[in-house]
């Protein structure tokens, strides 16, 4: 007589266990995943500041003042075809004192460019963002405004308003005390921030010091 061995295999409740921690586990990795990407596409707003502050004292050391005429001064924003943030100064009109101007003109700047009172112009004073997170990208001049919340075309080291309250500024440059900027960058880098107001967005100023305003993911 043939012995029938007891062959036990997996019960349908434990079929449903294994995979429901398996879904967990996903579910724990993507997450993990995609705040590990979005901190990697952080690192662009980083480099991209650092680029303006380099080129506005680049400029600032020849004509004494900062200003928001961001591709006169050299800077090209690098990743055109992949650039998660857009960067600049995009609601900001500059006041820059008109004796100033004149001086650096004197100095060697040439007459009309970077005007004292130059304007939200496209790939001048600021730069779109060409990808994003999902479908939202930061390619609008209505986005970029909205995303940066705080402007002031009259900031100074002393205050009332300083660079460290704005994340788009600039002084009237008469003194050292005005003699200051701050440029913001602001992107979709996460499907969780896809709105301008929830949108990642960091800032520098004159003396470098960069501020992550809002992760964005």
């Amino acid at each position: 007589m043939r012995e029938i061995k007891n062959e036990k295999g997996f019960t349908m409740v434990e079929l449903m266990i294994t995979i429901a921690i398996i879904g967990v586990l996903a579910a724990v990795a993507g997450v993990q995943f995609k705040t590990y990407q979005s901190k990697s596409r952080a690192a662009e707003a980083k480099i991209q500041l650092s680029a303006i502050y380099t080129s506005q004292n680049i400029f600032y050391n020849e004509f004494d003042f900062y200003s928001n005429c961001l591709s006169d001064m050299g800077f090209t924003p690098s990743g055109n075809a992949k650039r998660f943030y857009a960067i600049g100064f995009p609601n900001l009109t500059a006041a820059v004192d008109n004796s100033v101007y004149n001086q650096a003109v004197a100095n060697g700047l040439v007459s009309g460019s970077c005007p004292a009172n130059l304007g939200p112009i496209l790939d001048q004073s600021y730069f779109l963002a060409s990808n994003g997170a999902g479908s939202a990208v930061m390619n609008t001049l209505a986005e970029f405004q909205a995303a940066v919340i705080a402007t002031n075309n009259s900031i100074s080291r002393s205050g009332p308003v300083t660079s460290r309250d704005v994340q788009e500024g600039l002084g009237n440059m008469l003194s050292s005390d005005t003699q200051v900027f701050t440029a913001a960058a602001a992107g979709y880098i996460n499907t969780d921030g896809n709105t301008p107001t929830t949108s990642s967005l960091w800032s520098i100023d004159q003396d470098k010091v960069i501020v992550a305003v809002r992760a964005g993911y």
